[in-house]
């Protein structure tokens, strides 16, 4: 089965210095999405996720508009608990400042990731498993 790029919504719990421009947040989990061809699970056991890019410094986008770029992503790991965390750098642009200033007051709230499913298998009746899957971008979006 081939897929094209996928997007899930976290909402962003702020835990950085505004001083560096910073900001934690979680992007992604194994929590089940619906898709349309059944609930997707991506896999966050060890190896299932390609972190070059990411690491690398992802882009930090608004919207998932690859011409809105607002900061970058510093660093990424995978916790205990399958999540998948990362910390972004706001640029210092008029618009990264905008962003950044309604992020940390709260205005802006939900964060989602963009990646690709490289290899997936079937669990079960309509549950699908991304076993191999490469996040390219973080994105501050309005509606989740």
């Amino acid at each position: 089965m081939k897929v094209k790029r996928q997007y899930r919504d976290v909402e962003i719990a702020l835990d950085g210095s505004s001083d560096e421009r910073k900001v934690s947040l979680a992007f992604s989990s194994e929590e089940p999405v619906r898709r349309s061809y059944g609930m997707e699970i991506l896999d966050h056991s060890h190896g299932a996720i390609v972190m070059d890019y990411m690491r690398s410094g992802a882009p930090l986008l608004v919207g998932h508009n690859c011409d809105d770029q607002v900061g970058v992503v510093e660093s990424v790991e995978i916790g205990d608990d399958r999540v998948g965390r990362a910390v972004v750098r706001f640029g210092r642009s008029k618009r990264a400042n905008e962003i950044f200033n309604d992020v940390t007051d709260g205005i802006r709230k939900f964060i989602s990731v963009g990646y690709d499913v490289l290899k997936v298998v079937k669990e079960g009746d309509d549950i699908y498993r991304a076993v191999s899957w490469m996040p390219v971008e973080i994105s501050i979006v309005p509606v989740p």
